[in-house]
């Protein structure tokens, strides 16, 4: 429910277009990579992440973090941050797992489009589910 409200309210404060964004050099097209699979993935990445982001980005902000979550059966984690408080750019990175299938996720979005990326992100890690098993 909490995962709901949150794409409800990305939907209603997210700019039309992205024509800036683009202008700016940043797609806010999330990236997935496969990992090795791992039902406690998630929540490694963010316990990881949580303790490594002050080390890497002393003046960060910390605009949100779930640390477990779910979104249409796969379950994820993600953080979302400035890597300094007047940084224009927001990054979201994460973890999410469905079945015996993970993968870590990011994408960089100006801070005036960063709704937009996230809840185009949120759509994404929902449909991890419907994606056909690769052939090894």
């Amino acid at each position: 429910m909490k995962d709901l409200r949150m794409m409800v309210l990305c939907l209603l404060l997210t700019p039309l277009g992205v024509t800036a964004a683009q202008a700016a050099g940043f797609t806010c097209e999330p990236r997935f990579q496969p990992a090795k699979s791992n039902r406690f993935m998630p929540h490694v990445f963010f316990d990881q992440a949580m303790a490594s982001i002050e080390t890497l980005y002393p003046e960060h902000a910390l605009l949100a973090s779930r640390r477990s979550s779910s979104i249409a059966g796969v379950d994820y984690s993600l953080l979302a941050y400035k890597e300094r408080g007047d940084a224009a750019a927001v990054r979201i990175e994460g973890a999410a797992v469905f079945r015996s299938r993970s993968w870590t996720f990011d994408l960089a979005c100006p801070a005036t489009h960063a709704m937009g990326g996230l809840l185009t992100l949120l759509e994404q890690i929902a449909d991890l589910k419907d994606l056909p098993r690769e052939v090894h």
